[in-house]
């Protein structure tokens, strides 16, 4: 209960907006000073941002870029700012740490290539983690939401690209999994579309990663297909249950979703200015999904739509002007 982090953001100028910059402070054990921790540039990507904070370390878990992507690190909290690498994906940004004992204990990191990943720090639930995707194989994205007050209750989230998720309660001692809850009830007897990973050309022949959704049932040839960019830009589509690629999946769409340059989780370089400066090269790379639908087949060219919110609902109108004859709806 004793506040060891704190996050302070300033204005900047007479504008009254925030600085970019935000300055993290922290508290040794047993002291009130409070000690500069970190910066980090929310424009530029540079500095360390912690995370979580474990207390029986006494240490934080910071992320910082390291040979351009995100990786994780910790720093102990006594003073020195002693810091060492803890993990480093080579592909991707490692983007947050997993805990158990109710958020009090970090147990690993995850990222997310393909598909999202964990690498457990800790034995034991290791251990338990490989032993429920044998126990549920059709459910592979396992999530540890809670526990017992004893520890020997697990509560277990697990979910795929076509199951919105259920929950369960491990007993440890008895060795018992029981299902409890599901996430999406009226969905649990209809048939649902697979997610597959796929990447496709740009116009200067960089692979863009995407996710394809087939209505359940079709052949992927000469359908209706809608180009489905995500919000932010600074975000990223992952694989797993999405219920608008689905909703539109049953109404006999092929649904592509690109995580276009200026997408979060790739690194800096794919990062770049992020999708508003570099703006040409993000509607590029998302109306180049919609002609590649159209090459390979897919799609029916004169039944092909855009849809988006947010940096999404940006990049459908201006797909509508760097490629006015592409998309027949603009949503």
């Amino acid at each position: 209960g004793n506040p060891g982090m704190m996050t302070a953001a300033r204005t900047q100028g007479a504008t009254g907006q925030l600085s970019p910059v935000i300055r993290y402070h922290y508290r040794r054990s047993g002291n009130d000073d409070w000690e500069e921790f970190s910066t980090h540039n929310m424009l530029t990507g540079e500095g360390m941002v912690p995370i979580a904070v474990d207390a029986d370390l006494d240490a934080a878990y910071a992320l910082k870029r390291l040979t351009g992507r995100a990786a994780l690190f910790g720093v102990k909290l006594d003073g020195s700012m002693a810091t060492e690498l803890v993990y480093a994906n080579d592909k991707v940004d490692v983007d947050n740490v997993v805990r158990a004992a109710n958020g009090q204990r970090v147990i690993g990191v995850t990222f997310a290539e393909e598909r999202r990943q964990v690498i457990y720090f800790d034995e034991e639930y290791k251990k338990l983690a490989a032993s429920l995707s044998k126990a549920i194989p059709d459910l592979p994205l396992i999530r540890f939401d809670g526990a017992s007050a004893d520890g020997n209750r697990v509560l277990v989230f697990a979910s795929s690209d076509s199951d919105p998720g259920r929950y369960y309660v491990y007993d440890k001692a008895k060795r018992a999994l029981n299902e409890i809850m599901l996430v999406r009830a009226k969905l649990e007897n209809v048939q649902l579309a697979s997610v597959k990973p796929i990447t496709y050309p740009a116009a200067d022949g960089v692979s863009i990663p995407a996710y394809l959704t087939l209505p359940p049932g079709k052949e992927a040839k000469n359908l209706p297909a809608i180009v489905l960019p995500h919000g932010g830009p600074g975000a990223r589509d992952e694989w797993g249950f999405d219920w608008l690629s689905q909703y539109l999946a049953s109404l006999g769409y092929a649904v592509l979703q690109p995580n276009y340059r200026g997408s979060a989780g790739y690194g800096a370089d794919w990062l770049a200015k992020n999708g508003f400066q570099s703006w040409r090269t993000s509607v590029g790379d998302v109306t180049a999904g919609g002609k590649w639908l159209a090459s390979q087949g897919i799609a029916d060219a004169e039944r092909l739509a855009i849809l988006g919110w947010s940096y999404g609902g940006y990049a459908a109108l201006q797909s509508s002007v760097v490629a006015p004859d592409l998309f027949k709806a603009v949503v």
